[in-house]
């Protein structure tokens, strides 16, 4: 802050530069409280955070989707093939057991 000489200073000068004193103040003091509101905001962080990771997930299950559709046989070929490699561990394993 400025070393005012308030002897040269009017009283309308000296009105006018607290005033603007006053004005960046509470400018200042609006953008900390709205900085502490914004840390406060748990919630709507936590949110945010959620929001940004789902945003990939649904871009990779729309492309999976869209392949899908366009290539269906090997889709409805893939959960085939997971059930029978799982069968044939069980038997298998069962068959080495006895």
């Amino acid at each position: 802050m400025r070393n005012h000489d308030t002897t040269t200073e009017s009283t309308d000068e000296r009105t006018d530069r607290l005033r603007g004193q006053v004005a960046q103040t509470r400018e200042q003091l609006g953008r900390t409280v709205a900085a502490l509101a914004a840390k406060a905001d748990v919630k709507g962080r936590v949110q945010g955070r959620a929001a940004r990771a789902v945003t990939p997930v649904r871009e990779k299950a729309g492309q999976a989707t869209r392949a899908a559709r366009r290539h269906p046989l090997p889709t409805a070929a893939a959960p085939i093939a997971v059930a029978a490699a799982a069968t044939y561990a069980v038997v298998h394993r069962a068959r080495r057991n006895k």
